[in-house]
């Protein structure tokens, strides 16, 4: 079962499977409509197009009666029994559902720019402990431990530099902003530099919640640094009922 199909029949749609091969997810299908009828050498994944035939599931994700409707402008979470779409202020739950999958089989997409078709690129997961997701035109495969790990580390450097810091290929920014919030930064910046490169820095970055709701997470400790700092030099009190005497009675 390919993405599409998993999407027709979370939607009570299912594809009869047969001896058609579909020309964009290449499932297995009974029946279809032609590609001359529905795509154009204008649809960007036109080069993949092997056939002339596009199954059900193909059709349901590349068509909408309405236009708020259409499913590239969303990111989903499907199941062979369940569908769940999502726009960029839903972070949290696909956050959730990538760190903790459901059961498969299963596919997580996610649109960061809604301009793209991207169900019939994901692949369908029949794992919980290794999961690829489609982030817009790139797989990115990961254990969710991993996954967990790297987006408290993105929450980090979002509290102290903002979010679009992540994507930021200098470490000037962070190595100005992060002193400023943290007293271990050091620790921080090398990290981000050995990993910030990868796939996985990439999807836990599109993930990471903005700047305001990191801070909740992580709030800056430079504050509370400072006051201890200070109240160990404020002098002894003397003379009095609480501190030394005078000649240290």
């Amino acid at each position: 079962m390919t993405t599409p199909q998993l999407f027709a029949k979370a939607h009570g749609n299912p594809v009869t499977p047969g001896g058609i091969q579909c020309a964009l997810c290449y499932g297995s299908c009974a029946a279809g409509s032609p590609v001359a009828d529905v795509l154009s050498d204008s649809f960007t994944g036109f080069a993949r197009v092997r056939g002339e035939t596009l199954c059900d599931g193909c059709m349901m994700t590349l068509r909408a009666e309405n236009r708020e409707d259409q499913p590239r402008l969303y990111s989903w979470v499907l199941t062979d029994l369940a569908k769940k779409r999502y726009t960029k202020a839903n972070l949290f739950e696909l956050s959730a559902a990538c760190i903790n999958p459901p059961d498969p089989p299963y596919s997580i997409v996610l649109a960061t720019s809604g301009q793209k078709h991207l169900l019939y690129l994901a692949p369908v997961n029949l794992s919980r402990d290794a999961v690829t997701v489609m982030l817009e035109q790139e797989q990115v495969t990961f254990r969710p431990p991993e996954l967990a790990d790297r987006l408290e580390l993105c929450k980090r450097i979002a509290a102290a530099c903002g979010k679009p810091a992540l994507a930021d290929s200098s470490p000037i920014r962070l190595a100005i902003a992060l002193p400023q919030y943290f007293t271990k930064w050091e620790s921080i910046l090398e990290e981000w530099e050995a990993v910030g490169h990868e796939p996985l820095s990439r999807l836990s970055a599109w993930l990471c919640p903005n700047m305001e709701r990191s801070q909740h997470e992580y709030p800056t400790d430079i504050a509370s640094a400072a006051s201890a700092t200070e109240r160990r030099r404020i002098p002894a009190t003397t003379g009095g009922i609480d501190g030394p005497g005078l000649f240290g009675g």
